[in-house]
């Protein structure tokens, strides 16, 4: 896969932050649209653990706790009765300090992407200060796998992802490929998110790298420890929010793919 070029271009107002963490999630029952919403009315609430991701295809709804004194927890719900299906714990990492105490500066220990097409849910996990790995959930199965997240700055090789930090993760359905966000070195979560940026792009079912980019002119990304940078492919562009140069301008990068299936 070859870049054929690349396209800065200024965004139109700021980028837009979605805020994930909820206080609860609340479930309207069934109404009628119009003249109003008679009959409209909280079903069930549940507690706020962590950030919550939907697979609205699947009829699943998941929510990560990052744990303290007791292990990472995955909670795979069902999205009508937001009834627990299964629970799913990860241990913390082997050394506590701020580098292993979260998975990027952005949502902290609780990034992840949804698949709503084969259900499940990617979420990058700290084994130590070293070590990195992408968990997959198969909310259907309430089953999980890992590989290791490989540095993007030695091709050719996993080496381990000990300098970087994902900060952002999309998924692309159609050919089934993840992309991470990485930034260097890694951020306190209360400082500005400035550093190196990198993308790597992984096979989502096997965990091969299929390639590493080095992202020019991105300088950081904007500081908010409750939402994702914006990073999403359609068609072949991939798109990047980040922040350039001294003026701290939002920009949105535009990669332009030549990809091969």
């Amino acid at each position: 896969m070859n870049f054929q070029g690349e396209h800065i271009r200024p965004a139109r107002g700021f980028i837009a932050r979605v805020v994930t963490i909820c206080l609860a999630l609340l479930v309207v029952a069934s109404v009628t649209i119009a003249p109003a919403l008679a009959g409209a009315g909280i079903q069930k609430t549940i507690p706020r653990l962590g950030p919550l991701y939907v697979d609205s295809a699947g009829g699943i709804l998941y929510q990560i706790a990052k744990g303290f004194d007791g292990p990472d927890i995955v909670e795979i719900r069902d999205l009508a009765s937001l009834e627990v299906r299964k629970k799913v714990e990860f241990p913390l990492p082997s050394v506590a300090n701020y580098v292993t105490s979260l998975s990027g500066a952005h949502l902290p220990g609780g990034l992840a992407a949804v698949d709503s097409v084969r259900h499940r849910l990617f979420y990058p996990h700290r084994i130590d200060s070293a070590n990195l790995e992408l968990i997959t959930i198969d909310g259907s199965r309430g089953s999980s796998h890992s590989y290791p997240l490989c540095s993007p700055d030695v091709p050719g090789t996993c080496t381990p992802n000990a300098h970087f930090s994902p900060e952002s993760i999309s998924y692309y359905a159609p050919d089934d490929i993840l992309y991470v966000l990485y930034i260097t070195p890694i951020p306190l979560p209360t400082l500005s998110v400035a550093g190196h940026l990198a993308i790597q792009a992984i096979k989502a079912s096997t965990g091969d790298v299929l390639w590493n980019y080095q992202v020019p002119g991105c300088t950081s990304l904007f500081s908010d420890r409750f939402a994702m940078p914006p990073i999403a492919r359609v068609g072949n562009h991939l798109y990047l929010g980040c922040v350039a140069g001294n003026g701290g301008s939002s920009i949105l990068r535009s990669l332009e793919e030549k990809c091969t299936r």
